[in-house]
């Protein structure tokens, strides 16, 4: 009978066990990614909510303040974009394409000022949106109010100028200038 190298049978064996041993990783990530990636798109909306929350109480301020008051706001985006609408005086944030279903698609929930609207995609992926709605308030204004400003994630936050205004009927105004 012929001898098999011991150095040979413990290189086998070692490459067998890592090769087990990642293949049971690989296993639990299919399953644990989705969960995790739903945890970061939780967190993202509800430090989001913040924001928009102290955004909406800076607007408020301004508004409240009167003619030539003017506030600076930084904001952050980490992940989704903003949209500055000045001609439906919404501000909407979307987090697109996220496997989190935080409310039932379609259906609103109000949070203070803000809603929360989930609209359902394919494959279990759903867009979520914040909206700050000032229709009927004020106007909101920005540098090209016919197309909608759009901020998007970015690794220093937007310096936002509030100023409130009135425009030549004495309608409210509230513009929007936004600075990086």
């Amino acid at each position: 009978m012929r001898k098999i190298s011991s150095k040979g049978q413990v290189w086998i064996e070692t490459m067998i066990y890592i090769l087990i041993g990642l293949s049971l990783l690989g296993t639990v990530l299919v399953f644990v990614r989705p969960k995790i990636q739903e945890y970061q798109d939780n967190i993202v909306l509800e430090q989001t909510l913040e924001a928009l929350n102290q955004l909406d109480e800076k607007v408020q301020a301004v508004y409240y303040g009167g003619q030539g008051n003017t506030r600076t706001v930084d904001f952050q985006i980490k992940r989704g974009r903003i949209d500055i609408n000045a001609q439906d005086d919404k501000i909407i944030y979307t987090l697109e394409n996220s496997r989190l279903k935080k409310s039932e698609p379609g259906r609103d929930i109000k949070f203070g000022e803000i809603v929360l609207r989930t609209e359902e995609k394919s494959d279990k992926r759903y867009d979520i949106s914040l909206i700050l709605n000032y229709s009927g308030k004020f106007n909101l204004l920005h540098s090209d109010s016919e197309t909608p400003k759009t901020l998007v994630a970015a690794p220093s936050p937007y310096k936002l100028k509030l100023a409130y205004q009135t425009d030549d009927s004495n309608n409210a105004e509230v513009n929007i200038e936004v600075t990086s």
